[in-house]
């Protein structure tokens, strides 16, 4: 009972909430759900739409973005593919304007269950940046003479506080428990990722990057289904794209802004990452 410092530093740095990699199915199922809900409700805010389809909404992406962070690949992605179902049913009749099956089906994938889809990889592309980042500071943390160490119990649970699971095998983890290279006096200094691949960056890159890949989604659309719309002497392409980025950029704009903001509230560990 006394001997497990680790894990009554995890509890603590909870406050009392179970990590999600202990949750169970159905709590997570629970979560998605209100999630989803959530993205819904905020979906019916929209700051502005465009006439022929897309809008720039109060942070509906915004649920979606904390269920990838706080569970990962498969639940991140599964949720935010439950969200585009449910989009594409709301906007069924754009789904049907498309004309043929086959392009109403199209036009469901790529406008609404691929494009919302890539929304859920957020988190998981985030921890790929945390990862590269915890490899670039790794030789730096071994050109000393000797490396101090913390307890095994406290630097193997350091990285299991937070939400987003363990995303840093090396660094991250060390970092929280004070591992760190002792110089000839003995002192230890922690070592830190580069300055781009710090936690806020990361969540960035994530928001970003996903952010960017719906945009790639619509754009298909625009080009394969939507480029009898196209102004004459305009190339397909060349509305397409004008046309999407007009309102997808300030949707991920505004999103990005409002993740960052979460993620540096006090107290809070929905969009979290370890430094």
């Amino acid at each position: 009972m006394g001997g497990e410092p680790g894990r009554n530093e995890s509890t603590k740095a909870w406050r009392g909430a179970k990590p999600p990699s202990q949750m169970s199915r159905t709590a997570v199922l629970v979560e998605g759900a209100m999630m989803v809900a959530l993205g819904f409700v905020l979906s019916l805010i929209p700051f502005f739409h465009l006439p022929w389809g897309g809008s720039v909404t109060c942070f509906s992406t915004l649920p979606i973005i904390v269920m990838s962070f706080r569970h990962g690949l498969k639940w991140g992605v599964s949720t935010a593919a439950v969200f585009g179902v449910v989009q594409a049913l709301m906007g069924a009749n754009s789904v049907a304007a498309a004309g043929s099956f086959g392009a109403m089906l199209l036009c469901a994938l790529l406008d609404y269950f691929l494009a919302y889809a890539a929304v859920g990889l957020s988190g998981p592309i985030a921890r790929l940046f945390m990862r590269a980042g915890a490899s670039a500071a790794g030789p730096s943390a071994s050109t000393g003479p000797s490396v101090s160490t913390g307890s095994s119990a406290s630097t193997g649970s350091a990285a299991s506080a937070y939400p987003v699971g363990s995303v840093t095998a090396g660094a991250s983890a060390a970092n929280a428990s004070g591992v760190g290279v002792s110089d000839a006096g003995g002192s230890a200094a922690p070592q830190k990722a580069p300055g781009f691949l710090r936690p806020t960056a990361a969540l960035a890159a994530g928001v970003v990057i996903t952010g960017l890949m719906r945009l790639l989604c619509s754009f298909l659309s625009g080009v394969l289904i939507w480029g009898a719309w196209a102004p004459e002497g305009v190339p397909v392409w060349q509305y397409s794209l004008t046309y999407n980025a007009g309102w997808c950029l300030p949707d991920v704009a505004i999103v990005l802004i409002a993740a960052v903001a979460l993620s540096m509230a006090p107290g809070l560990r929905m969009l979290s990452l370890p430094e």
